[in-house]
């Protein structure tokens, strides 16, 4: 249910914008990223997940939002969240959308700390944590 509310508030973002970038900053397998491209209609969207386990599978959900019609572009990093996101913060790099599930991790107040700088003025930050 909560990744269905993010989509949808994702959705609303983008027609009140006109645009939706996005950061699935925890991706996993990247359903979350497809979901954005497919469904929010995303204009950009940046997985990361820390495990190059699961880049096949990412690769694979984010081709399918592709073939489903979706139109924005997408990529994909490897990189631990508290480093993309400070390097997101130093290139001044922001998104509407920065989506975190820390999975039940107890990082989760450090990394909604680093995550604020790299939301857009009138963003939003999409926090969940499921195990």
């Amino acid at each position: 249910e909560s990744r269905d509310l993010a989509v949808l508030v994702a959705l609303l973002h983008k027609r009140r914008t006109g645009q939706l970038h996005v950061l699935d900053s925890m991706s996993g397998s990247g359903v979350r990223g497809a979901r954005y491209l497919a469904q929010s209609a995303a204009t950009h969207v940046h997985c990361n997940e820390i495990s190059l386990a699961n880049r096949a599978c990412m690769l694979s959900n984010l081709c399918w939002a592709s073939r489903q019609g979706a139109r924005g572009s997408w990529r994909v990093s490897h990189m631990d969240i508290r480093r993309l996101l400070a390097s997101a913060a130093m290139s001044q790099e922001r998104f509407d959308v920065v989506d975190i599930d820390t999975f039940g991790s107890k990082q989760g107040g450090a990394v909604i700390a680093a995550a604020l700088p790299v939301v857009k003025l009138g963003g939003l930050l999409y926090v969940t944590s499921t195990d």
